[in-house]
């Protein structure tokens, strides 16, 4: 995977699969190296909770130094109608 400043970066095992893909998929491989992946922050998110209806959730992800890993947290901005919601829960 391209990581944020566009370098190669992942783990052994991400490496395998992905070759793997292109070996057995030709569109896969040229795909691949065609798109670069970039690093989002942070995302608005749509979601429907069947009993509590439309969510409007935050994604923030932070890169843990050193490390292939990623901490994802989801918040609902302060005084909305979906952190009203969430509290109900």
């Amino acid at each position: 995977m391209l990581g944020p400043a566009g370098g190669e970066r992942g783990t052994e095992a991400t490496t395998s699969c992905r070759a793997e893909f292109a070996i057995h998929d030709p569109d896969f491989a040229s795909s691949w190296g065609n798109h670069a992946v970039r690093h989002t922050p942070s995302v608005r998110k749509s979601m429907q909770h069947p009993t509590l209806g439309e969510l409007k959730i935050d994604r923030h992800t932070l890169a843990l130094p050193g490390s292939d890993c990623s901490l994802v947290m989801y918040t609902a901005e302060a005084g909305s109608p979906s952190a009203a919601s969430l509290k109900s829960l």
